[in-house]
Formats: C-alpha cells, structure tokens, sequence
C-alpha cells in the first residue's frame, strides 16, 4: 500500500478471470464503485461510475500484439461494451449489425490514415459478450485518438438514422463478400438478401439498440501507459459514452472469462509503426522506451 489505500496486490496465478473479474461482471455495487488496474502484483483503484471498470493486463494475461513486444514504448487500449445482443441476435440483427460497424470503418478512414505516421491503429470486432474497441500505439497519442474515434464511434448512428449518412456500395459489397466467406447454405442467402434491402436507418436503429442493450464496459490497457494516463482517458470516455448507453441492469449481462476478450485483433490500418514516428529514436532509450 502506498499509505493511502490505493494500491494492492493480487496474485498473477490466481487469475484474473475468476474472483475479482467475476465481482466486475457479475454482482451489483454497494456504492459508486471503482476502476481497478490489475497488474500482475500489483494494482490500483479509484472510485468512478460504477459500470466501467479498467484492468492493467500483465503477467499471463496479455493481448497478442506483436508491436508491443518489439517496441518497449507501444501499448494497447481496449474497450469491451458487454451486451447479451450480439450473441443472440437473428440474421436481421446481425446483418444490420455488421453494416452499421462497416459503415463506421469507411467514415473513420480519415482518421485511420491520419494516425499511420504516429503508429496508431484500431479494431472494431462484435464477439459473444458485445463489440470491442482496440487501439495500439504510443500512450502518448492514443489517448487523443481514442478520444477523437469514440467521439465519432457514438454519433455514427444517429448519422445514420437522420440520412446525413449513407451505406455507400463499397460497404454493402464488403457486407456480402464476407457473408459468402463466413456463412454457408440458407444463413448465407437469407443473410445477403438482408444485406442488400437494409437502409441506413435500419443499421443506425440497430447500433442505437446496441448501445442501449450494454449493460456495462470493460477497459484493459497493456504495455507502457501509466495508471493515471489509463485513469484519465476511462474517465474521459466515460463522458463520450454517457449520453449513449443506458445499462440497463434489468438485461441479461455476459459473463465472460476475461481472458476471452484477448483474442488476437485485426489491427487498421496493419502498416503503423513507431518507427515511421519522426525523431523517434532520438528520445528513445536503448530498449526503445520513450524517456517520460
């Protein structure tokens, strides 16, 4: 403890995924709860709202992202909205699904090529539990990143409902092309004939039925971030989000292992590198690490 009661140690064998993990996910808060950064022997909590909590992955317990093995200075951030909706969905949900997240990766390319030369990159993936944002890069400049893509991420929908944005035939192409790879037999017919008769309303609808089925939200940060950097930005997405989920704690929750959520993502755009990051080697050390 450092006197004030904000650090503590857990033990890295016991794991993360079993009785402090399930006491995130799986049992209601006696007070406005806390943010908790688990790291290996060590962490630290803050109180905070109390459906988001932040988790420091080391130890065992890690995202597989090469770069942040290979360059001491890289991190990772991720956000899991946890909802019951995705594993549950029909063929109409998750068609609309996928167009509204496909819709949001063609709006954000801007942003995405703008962040290649400060090595950032980013994933939006649905899984069982709900969808998961990833961010790599420098800690830095992700924070603003995130900022910015979240900012953008929570507004898609509305966008999409009002008419000032479209699916563009370039996504309904990507839609149906991954359709005929990932499905088979009827699944596969009845889910292109969705693909090509949703409007966008109908994929802005369900990205606003997304948000509202979230029943809390999971950040984890990796790699060099220090904990009042993690703190401040959950704190700041918080504020992006706010507006936006409702957690509703009368919905059925997941309850996954948190190792669950550390599949490996697929990182856009693939070509950033801090190596591209001009100077870069001239405030590193000799292990990479930007001195702070």
């Amino acid at each position: 403890s450092n006197g004030v009661g904000r650090y503590y140690s857990i033990d890295d064998s016991y794991g993360p995924a079993n009785d402090v993990w399930r006491n995130f996910i799986g049992q209601p808060y006696k007070n406005r709860s806390e943010i908790q950064l688990f790291e290996g022997g060590g962490g630290i909590s803050r109180r905070s709202k109390e459906n988001w909590k932040l988790w420091q992955l080391a130890g065992i317990t890690k995202l597989p992202v090469p770069n942040i093995n290979a360059e001491a200075y890289c991190c990772a951030f991720v956000i899991q909205l946890l909802s019951a909706r995705p594993a549950g969905a029909s063929y109409i949900e998750a068609a609309h699904a996928e167009l509204w997240r496909l819709s949001f990766e063609n709006i954000i390319i801007d942003l995405a090529e703008l962040g290649v030369p400060g090595a950032l990159s980013y994933e939006v993936s649905f899984n069982n539990f709900g969808l998961r944002i990833c961010f790599q890069g420098i800690s830095q400049t992700l924070p603003s990143y995130a900022r910015r893509f979240c900012k953008r991420f929570v507004q898609h929908h509305l966008k999409l409902i009002q008419g000032s944005a479209q699916l563009s035939p370039s996504v309904v192409d990507k839609a149906i092309s991954q359709a005929k790879r990932r499905l088979n037999g009827f699944q596969k017919r009845q889910t292109i004939s969705i693909i090509c008769e949703t409007t966008a309303e109908n994929a802005g609808m369900e990205g606003k039925l997304f948000f509202e089925s979230t029943s809390r939200v999971a950040c984890l940060v990796q790699g060099d971030f220090l904990p009042d950097e993690a703190i401040e930005l959950v704190d700041e997405l918080e504020k992006i989000f706010q507006d936006y989920l409702y957690f509703d704690r009368a919905k059925p929750a997941p309850q996954p292992d948190l190792r669950a959520l550390l599949y490996k993502p697929q990182l856009k755009p693939s070509s950033g590198s801090s190596c591209f990051i001009p100077g870069a080697y001239l405030i590193s050390d000799a292990c990479g690490r930007i001195i702070r």
